[in-house]
């Protein structure tokens, strides 16, 4: 395929993504609806996509912009937030109320800043794809129609919270730290990102401490840029921990510690690992929802096998030529030490869908590696016929 021929591809593919969110943003109707069954193509704003979190978040960044403070409603002052997605959307808070009154605009320019997020993710999951030494013409196009005709995703971009910009934020700190690797950025560039990209998600901090760790013992990174980067973020993340330690005497958010509980039994045990392994195979699915659909999930896991069984035999060489892209190899096996604790610690098995999401960049670039030597054998055959 000519590039002229994929850039007219990816554009039509961007461009669809874009006319659908629009249409979502502005045929979406004011309220709730009044029945369960509303007859109506479109939803309502304050019912869907937008998550009952969401709200929650979506409250608290309005007091911000009010000049209340950090508050929930009653001015109850709140930790049970992601902060550096919470004082975004105060911002749009502020600056849509300069223009309208309307809460329910100020949601449709939400609705419309999260569709621009998963185009940005897209762009930078497409630089991340980079990494994988991949000659196939069709790569670029089948990770923009994963990325973006993927209702999962989608619904993961625009519920309201923290997710959509946590995303952003992890492909943007594993495209930093291939850059400080290569020399291309600093060390202060990359503490930055990270402190972040724990503001995105305060539970990052498991996920980089056991990655940090994993590249110092492969020497990967000397302990001297590791304090100097692990300094920088403690500096960026240090005053929201203030914070949530002047309001409940703890370090941890107020989220954390409604959620946790450790199981009494076996059962309560084996439940909880059943639904992260459905909530974390539900990542890999692109194209469908596979939650809770048994049959969808053992399909999706049998082709997953039967695929990665084609590529050991056959271009194991070209997938796993370690170089930079062992990163996304090191950062996939540091989010096992994040997976356990909320496994052990969180009973609200709900959100593991959501507490998953970090598995979500690497789980794209395979899905999209796969299709991709998958598909280029027939077209590599009818070029070959056409010569």
């Amino acid at each position: 395929m000519l590039k002229k021929e994929k850039n007219i591809f990816e554009i039509l593919m961007i461009s669809s993504f874009i006319f659908y969110s629009l249409l979502l943003v502005i045929f979406s109707k004011d309220g709730l609806p009044n029945n369960l069954w509303t007859q109506s193509i479109f939803p309502f704003l304050a019912d869907k996509p937008l998550s009952e979190d969401g709200f929650y978040m979506l409250t608290v960044a309005k007091n911000i912009a009010s000049g209340n403070g950090i508050v929930y409603n009653f001015n109850i002052p709140t930790s049970g937030i992601q902060p550096l997605m919470t004082f975004v959307y105060a911002g749009i808070f502020w600056i849509t109320n300069l223009f309208s009154s309307s809460e329910y605009f100020v949601l449709r320019i939400v609705l419309l800043f999260s569709a621009f997020l998963q185009i940005i993710f897209y762009f930078l999951l497409k630089k991340t794809l980079n990494l994988f030494n991949i000659s196939s013409d069709s790569r670029t196009l089948v990770l923009c129609s994963i990325v973006l005709f993927n209702f999962g995703l989608f619904n993961t971009f625009l519920n309201g919270l923290e997710t959509s910009l946590y995303l952003v934020m992890i492909v943007i700190f594993i495209n930093s730290l291939v850059s400080v690797i290569d020399k291309k950025m600093s060390n202060v560039y990359l503490g930055i990102v990270i402190g972040l990209t724990v503001l995105a998600r305060v539970d990052f901090i498991l996920i980089i401490s056991a990655f940090m760790l994993v590249l110092l013992f492969l020497k990967k990174i000397n302990l001297r840029s590791l304090i100097k980067v692990g300094s920088i973020a403690f500096i960026i993340s240090l005053p929201w921990f203030i914070y949530i330690y002047q309001i409940t005497d703890s370090i941890i958010p107020s989220s954390g510690t409604a959620q946790s509980s450790v199981p009494q039994s076996l059962s309560s045990v084996i439940y909880r690992i059943n639904v992260m392994f459905f909530s974390i195979l539900d990542h890999s699915v692109p194209w469908i929802f596979a939650s809770n659909i048994l049959l969808s999930n053992l399909a999706t896991l049998v082709v997953a096998i039967f695929s990665t069984i084609y590529i050991i035999k056959k271009r194991i060489y070209e997938v796993l030529k370690f170089d930079k892209n062992e990163i996304l190899f090191y950062y996939l096996f540091s989010i096992i030490p994040a997976i356990i604790v909320y496994v052990i610690f969180f009973h609200s098995t709900y959100f593991y869908y959501r507490y998953t999401v970090p598995v979500v960049p690497v789980f794209l670039i395979t899905v999209t590696l796969i299709i991709s030597i998958i598909i280029s054998y027939p077209l590599k055959t009818i070029k070959s016929i056409k010569n």
